[in-house]
């Protein structure tokens, strides 16, 4: 795993953190529960819930910190919402080229949950890191993670910019 600070410009982190708020009572979204595998949501409360994002806003995006990416193809950006009770189970992120996640929230509480865990496939040692706005963690030696589940008692849902590399 690699972990970028400050990843993006303080703007268009604002941007980003803004449209997927103004997103949210929109019916665009679609629910984990419905498009991940059962292996991954299997004993978990809740849903995350998806949408892309409007293409300038991508390309945006993209302009910014393609260069901090690994090589690729294609590149998807999703907006991710994870309410309460959701999280996602061990994956490694196999059907692609490289998972990244962007942290969008101010601030995240270590006693909300959503946790990102990750195991070290040399040292098969496990690290979590709590969300840190703007932080960008790049998964692209296909390293076993998961999130832990959101808390019940969250006063704001986990909020991420997904990134896909094919």
């Amino acid at each position: 795993m690699k972990v970028v600070h400050d990843v993006l410009s303080d703007s268009l982190h604002k941007k980003c953190s803004e449209a997927i708020k103004d997103f949210l009572p929109h019916q665009i979204w679609g629910s984990s529960n419905l498009f991940w595998g059962d292996d991954l949501v299997k004993g978990l409360g809740g849903s995350c819930l998806s949408t892309r994002l409007p293409r300038n806003l991508e390309y945006e995006i993209v302009e910014q910190i393609k260069h901090k990416l690994p090589p690729a193809d294609r590149i998807i950006l999703q907006f991710y919402v994870w309410q309460a009770l959701s999280g996602i189970m061990w994956h490694n992120d196999e059907a692609h080229k490289f998972g990244a996640t962007i942290y969008l929230n101010e601030n995240w509480n270590v006693n909300d949950g959503g946790i990102f865990l990750y195991q070290n496939s040399e040292s098969n040692t496990l690290t979590g890191l709590t969300p840190k706005k703007n932080t960008m963690v790049i998964n692209d030696q296909h390293e076993f993670h998961m999130v832990t589940p959101v808390s019940l008692n969250t006063n704001e849902p986990r909020l991420t910019l997904q990134i896909w590399g094919h």
